[in-house]
């Protein structure tokens, strides 16, 4: 990592930490994400889902919301402003999905 994007990082960890104070370092592996992504719309298209792409996309983000809240219970690194992930993931997870992957599975083809 070069020295900027390094001092990027320490820098948002210390503006967080005016807002959480409890809050320390942990390991949250965001690049899992795109696979994450791409799996549960290939899931929604082979499934053929009754509901929409973006109560599928809500249930993933509330899916992650609860699996960011158990990696910090787990590794001790909980604090009470993390309950608000399964209720606002969704919410943005709906949004992200109507607004990009439907009109991306339609504009390929994908999923009428």
């Amino acid at each position: 990592m070069d020295q900027s994007r390094e001092n990027r990082c320490y820098t948002a960890i210390a503006i967080g930490r005016i807002y959480i104070p409890n809050l320390r370092d942990t390991y949250v592996p965001f690049f899992l994400l795109p696979l994450v992504w791409g799996f549960w719309n290939w899931l929604y298209i082979r499934l053929h889902r009754p509901f929409g792409v973006g109560a599928w996309g809500a249930l993933l983000g509330l899916i992650i919301g609860l699996s960011a809240m158990l990696l910090f219970y787990s590794q001790d690194h909980w604090f009470p402003q993390a309950v608000v992930f399964p209720v606002f993931g969704p919410v943005v997870y709906y949004l992200l999905w109507e607004i990009i992957i439907a009109p991306l599975n339609q504009g390929l083809g994908v999923y009428e």
